[in-house]
């Protein structure tokens, strides 16, 4: 199947070894892939030691589990002491400057005007 083409962006695989960053089994979070790689990943396999790969987990679908006696984590907590692989979508250099400036208007926009009180001193709208 031929991924770029049907969800019509750039794709790419890596495959890793284990990558012994704790990071990975200390939060639910589903930005840990942007704070420890920077890059968002679409979809991800673990290695098994039995040398067989999972399924495809997809962040924040149904790649939770739990073992007995300890917190929640995501299967991409494996990724500390297992080899994987997994998908991102490669973002160009343009994409990543037309979202800071859409970001930057949006903030610009939430920011209200001050307001005049008694004696002409503006209301600090941030207080």
């Amino acid at each position: 199947m031929n991924v770029n083409a049907f969800l019509n962006a750039d794709i790419r695989e890596v495959t890793s070894g284990p990558s012994f960053d704790k990071r990975w089994g200390q939060s639910l979070s589903l930005s840990l892939d942007e704070e420890i790689l920077g890059k968002t990943i679409v979809a991800y396999q673990v290695q098994w030691f039995s040398g067989t790969w999972s399924k495809w987990y997809m962040p924040g679908e149904g790649d939770v589990y739990q073992k007995a006696y300890e917190p929640k984590r995501r299967f991409w907590a494996c990724f500390y002491d297992h080899a994987h692989r997994y998908m991102y979508q490669e973002i160009s250099a343009s994409e990543t400057e037309q979202n800071k400036e859409a970001n930057t208007a949006s903030k610009t926009s939430k920011i209200e005007k001050p307001t005049i009180r008694r004696g002409g001193i503006p209301k600090n709208p941030y207080a």
